[in-house]
């Protein structure tokens, strides 16, 4: 095996030692390797190297793979029609107390009551137009084929308990004969008297329902059932209640619908032949030991508000999709719900769906209690909290809650904030992928939780991702992540304490802006790829491996890479890291800090900030601002998602061509970005947000402005002082970018002839130093000027060179502290021939110790090029 360690940094390295405890400083690049082995695996014809390299060149690091956006809640399906209002010709009650027999038709009544358990039977369709309330102690039923029942009433319909005997209800017997229960006000079934009591409901009140068995049921052997209550009451809260009541419709679909709420407590709904609509359009959906079954046809259940599943509540569709909606607060799934779609071939049924499930929220989706979610068919098995969370147990649970997808489907969660695994919970797919977003929080897991997928695993997070033990420093059971491939990115940090995260089939990819720290044993199966933008590389005591056992020609590498802006460096005491062996070509290992420089590509300059928090109205806050936004070294494609981030607040946005310019606007935000007509990459930015910034968006202190595109994700950050802003006017008030140009501009005449003047900005502690710093200024690798701290003559808070002799070329060179800005202007160069087009340049500049690297995009001017 060949061994190199290359060192890329003007300073001279002391001796590394693999293994033998040292520790090697180039410049401001740190690799610490006490008690780690390092090694590349062996290949029989090429071996791997090895590469430590603690002050690489500085570089652009990757572009973090996007988050993309979160897709729109969809709203509720159909909607109930009106009510047509009741005109009786006489006023008459229907009363009955013995079994009755009539003729099908169309009656009309001021109330309808049976008592007793009397069964009232119509050998023919019926319709019945009730203009008070409707309330069954018996049965209404109809025999004949084509026969159906229709009730229509004013009031309140009640179906009651005669303690188990007999059931009572409605039905429809007949073939080809449908089930239609409308009324005004409410439905109840199941309550134990004739006179109503108040019963269980949300908001309502609460009375003893008796145990037992079914004490009604709503039926078609071979029809549809709906049953409906507008809710039209003033007098309080109406909505749909059924307790201990079984609805059935044997051919086609069962529709429960309320303009207020739904409530299922031991109740079995079941449709073996078109699927089942649930629908609280005004209210919350709540079940408690519910039974839903839909085959053939989709189950969807839709609540105005809260969503919650409550104990041993089952859900299943068969040959068909499951969706449940919680378009107005919380998807509340606990007490071991079991919510499984299957595409009926398990059963025997021709396949109607892809056997998907589809659980969306507007707050949080949260699953406790042990809950099980399955899907037997070959759809994917969704999760989406639009406003918040979502959850699999509560922090400091026990319990298992666990999402399988026993085909080939995927596993989706989708938080608008975080994604949060604790206790025993997992996610495992066999055959199709995990993925996993957290657009504006963190993707953690805590305790024996795992992702486990024979697709890929792809978890992103704008915030941070982290995995630990039930209690942080104890001895596990700790958690794990395993899938073909596995990709972790994060724009915050990414703390890994593992059993293991292991990628099967290919490649390990961990990705961060921040801090990474791993512990614990990481494998690729071709290549482990591990990157920090912004921050140090923590491994310590932890395996990093690839397998490298494979007969192709892949040459995957085992790369550790941080570009160390913040923290420049690689902490691998007591690590095994090693490549694979190989039957052809061994893997490399690599080790690297980008040092000695700060590298932008693509930022946010804002010019002015305003900040309004209302604490008394806090929808009346506001927040403006206008400035630069560099959208970097490659031609930009703005159009399409993007991220725009103030502070704590992440918006996903989706930029459309207005003009030649990219706007977005929602209730919250209006967003437009105007590119440089000539074609630099130099763009004008304009952003107001309007609604509750509270705790999100500060008027005191350091703001952050980020915007991410398909192509470029730049950020600036300021100090706002009583909510104001304003570049230039505050020295220290600019913390990011630490450089950017005001003007370049480049003139290429030839012969020697070539001129350059440069205006740029850069962050400084707020002070005037006693004593200029050397200064080295690097256009486009072009030309460097280097000029000594002694050439430089102060006054007041500028430091001018004019003609220094150090650098041949320089007329004049400023630096002033008070604007914090740097001015340079060079003649008699040779800058070689003007680009054709728009281009990257870089420009370097080293204040002392303090060495910022920005690369812009630069266009064709005559016979200038210029930003």
């Amino acid at each position: 095996m060949q061994t190199r360690f290359a060192v890329l940094a003007a300073a001279a390295a002391a001796a590394l030692v693999i293994g033998s405890g040292s520790e090697t400083v180039v410049a401001d690049g740190v690799i610490t390797t006490t008690g780690a082995s390092i090694t590349a695996g062996e290949g029989d014809t090429v071996e791997g190297d090895v590469f430590l390299e603690p002050c690489a060149l500085p570089a652009t690091p990757p572009v973090l793979p996007p988050l993309g956006l979160l897709p729109t809640q969809p709203g509720f399906e159909g909607a109930l029609a009106p009510f047509a209002p009741i005109v009786l010709s006489e006023d008459i009650d229907f009363d009955a107390s013995t079994d009755t027999m009539l003729s099908g038709d169309t009656y009309e009544f001021a109330s309808y009551t049976v008592i007793d358990g009397a069964t009232i039977s119509y050998d023919g369709p019926v319709t019945l137009l009730v203009d008070g309330d409707v309330t069954l102690n018996g049965s209404i039923v109809t025999t004949a084929n084509s026969a159906d029942i229709v009730i229509r009433c004013s009031g309140t319909l009640r179906i009651g308990d005669l303690g188990g005997t007999p059931v009572t209800g409605v039905r429809a017997s007949g073939g080809g004969s449908d089930v239609t229960i409308i009324a005004r006000q409410a439905i109840e079934t199941g309550v134990p008297v004739i006179v109503p009591l108040p019963i269980s409901a949300p908001g309502g009140k609460g009375i003893e329902n008796p145990p037992g068995g079914t004490s009604c049921r709503i039926s078609a052997v071979s029809g549809a059932v709906s049953v409906i209550a507008l809710g039209l009451s003033s007098d309080d809260e109406s909505g749909v209640t059924l307790f201990r009541t079984e609805v059935e419709s044997g051919t086609t679909r069962v529709q429960i619908g309320a303009t207020d709420f739904v409530s299922l407590t031991n109740a079995s709904l079941a449709s073996n032949s078109g699927g089942m609509t649930v629908q609280a359009f005004g209210g919350d959906v709540t079940t408690e030991s519910l039974r839903l079954r839909g085959a053939l046809g989709d189950v969807l259940v839709q609540a105005g508000g809260t969503a919650d599943l409550g104990i041993d509540s089952q859900l299943s569709a068969v040959a068909a999709d499951l969706r449940i909606d919680a378009l107005g607060g919380d998807l509340l799934v606990g007490g071991a719900s079991v919510i499984d779609a299957d595409d009926g071939s398990s059963v025997g049924f021709p396949s109607a769906g892809d056997g998907a499930i589809e659980l969306s929220a507007s707050n949080d989706v949260r699953f406790s209690g042990g809950t099980r979610v399955v899907s037997l068919g070959a759809g994917d098995i969704t999760v989406r909290a639009h406003g918040r969370d979502v959850e699999l147990e509560p922090d400091g649970s026990s319990e298992t809650t666990f999402l399988t997808q026993q085909t080939a489907g995927n596993i989706v969660l989708d938080a608008a904030r975080n994604v949060h695994f604790n206790g025993f919970s997992y996610i495992a797919c066999r055959t199709g992928n995990g993925i996993i977003r957290a657009f504006a929080g963190d993707f953690a897991q805590t305790g024996k939780t795992y992702v486990s997928c024979g697709g890929d695993v792809d978890a992103r997070a704008s915030g941070s991702i982290t995995a630990q033990s039930f209690e942080v420093g104890t001895a596990g059971p700790n958690p794990y992540i395993v899938g073909a491939n596995v990709l972790l990115v994060a724009s915050g940090d990414i703390s890994l304490t593992t059993d293991f995260v292991t990628a099967m089939g290919s490649a390990l990819e961990i990705f961060a802006r921040g801090r990474v720290t791993l512990s614990g044993a990481f494998e690729g199966a071709q290549s482990l790829e591990v990157i920090s933008h912004n921050g140090p590389i923590i491994v310590r005591g932890s395996t990093l491996t690839t397998d490298g056992d494979f007969d192709d020609d892949f040459e995957g590498d085992l790369n550790i890479e941080t570009f160390g802006l913040r923290d420049a460096r690689i902490d691998a005491t007591n690590a095994t890291i090693r490549s694979g062996d190989r039957e052809d070509y061994a893997e490399d290992v690599s080790l690297t800090v980008h040092a000695g420089s700060t590298q932008i590509n693509s930022f946010v300059l804002p010019k002015v900030v305003k900040i309004k928090l209302n604490e008394k109205n806090p929808e009346k806050s506001f927040f403006a601002a206008s400035g630069f936004f560099d959208t970097g070294r490659d031609e930009v494609a703005a159009a399409g998602p993007a991220t725009i981030q103030v502070g704590d607040l992440s918006i996903e946005a989706n930029l459309v061509v207005k003009g030649r310019n990219f706007t977005f606007k929602n209730e919250m935000l209006k967003f437009k970005l105007k590119p440089s007509r000539a074609g630099s990459s130099r763009a004008k930015f304009r952003l107001s947000l309007k609604g509750d910034l509270q705790g999100m968006v500060p008027d005191e202190g350091p703001v952050t402005i980020r915007f991410t595109t398909q192509s470029a994700d730049g950020s600036g950050t300021v100090s706002v002082d009583r909510g104001q802003y304003k570049l230039g006017r505050k020295r220290g008030a600019l913390t990011a970018p630490s450089l950017f140009p005001f003007k370049v501009k480049a003139t290429h005449k030839g012969s020697g002839k070539d001129t350059l003047q440069l205006l740029a900005g850069l962050t400084t502690d707020g002070g005037t130093p006693e004593t200029a710093p050397d200064v080295v200024i690097n256009y486009n690798g072009l030309i460097e000027f280097t000029i000594p701290s002694a050439e430089f003559q102060r006054k007041g808070d500028n430091y001018t060179a004019k003609s220094p002799p150090s650098a041949p070329g320089v007329r004049v060179l400023v630096l002033n502290f008070k604007k914090e800005q740097v001015t340079l202007k060079a003649a008699g160069l040779d800058l070689g021939p003007i680009p054709a087009g728009p281009e990257a340049a870089s420009i370097h500049v080293a204040l002392g110790d303090a060495a910022n690297t920005v690369v812009v995009r630069m266009a064709p001017a005559g016979k200038s090029f210029k930003y």
